[in-house]
């Protein structure tokens, strides 16, 4: 194909996905702030998961375990579709689609956290816990000012790498109705039957969204196997 052709083509494509781009900008807004609330659920929930996976107690291991496990272990989109439908009919209260899609995706995000934790605690140097403990501090001030503080660095990339997962999977959310980025998509092709451009243009938007994000994360891997991150 010519220059011109390709100019051409490529002006066709843009005539006609023009109009869903106020949809797209909707859309995206939405799927940030899922993705946000999200991963900050699932940081306070990995955090102490994953702290408590540390301490050699039977009782707290098999209940974080099985958690992990029954995430890990089941589709994002039942557990979307169980937050939904199953628990507002079992309990008896009326859904909230957004709320409910962001406690899933936390919940979710949560158990891996809660494993990138672990390991990050566990990375640190056995002595720097003796050491704290040693100065009289506790075992939850030994964690949050010795322990964690070391361990942040290692796991960054891992933790960036589970926000470029929420952010693809926040798609999935349509699927109960709240309109992000996919919603919005799935709603202008019901009105202009443009499956191509469309789809064509959501699956554009998430790669300019996500790959960025997926740079910084092998650039943060790089520096820590470099021992340069400061």
């Amino acid at each position: 194909m010519s220059s011109g052709g390709f100019l051409e083509a490529l002006l066709t494509f843009w005539s006609r996905i023009e109009i869903a781009l106020p949809a797209f900008r909707r859309g995206l807004w939405l799927t940030l702030w899922v993705s946000l609330l999200s991963m900050a659920l699932g940081l306070a929930i990995g955090v102490v998961v994953g702290a408590l996976r540390t301490r050699r107690l039977p009782i707290i291991h098999q209940l974080t375990s099985f958690y992990i496990e029954l995430i890990r272990n089941t589709p994002l989109f039942v557990q979307l579709l169980y937050f939904q439908f199953a628990l507002p009919a079992a309990l008896g209260f009326t859904p909230e689609r957004f709320s409910n899609g962001v406690l899933a995706l936390g919940i979710r995000s949560g158990a891996y956290v809660a494993e990138i934790v672990r390991g990050g605690i566990q990375a640190v140097p056995a002595g720097q816990m003796q050491a704290a403990r040693s100065l009289g501090l506790s075992y939850l001030q030994s964690l949050r000012y010795v322990v964690l503080p070391q361990a942040a660095l290692s796991i960054l990339p891992a933790l960036g790498g589970e926000f470029i997962s929420l952010v693809l999977g926040s798609s999935l959310v349509s699927a109960i109705g709240v309109l992000e980025l996919t919603g919005q998509a799935r709603l202008v092709v019901a009105r202009t039957y443009r499956n191509f451009e469309v789809y064509t243009a959501l699956a554009v938007i998430y790669f300019v969204l996500c790959y960025p994000l997926s740079l910084v994360v092998q650039a943060l891997e790089r520096r820590l196997g470099k021992g340069t991150l400061r």
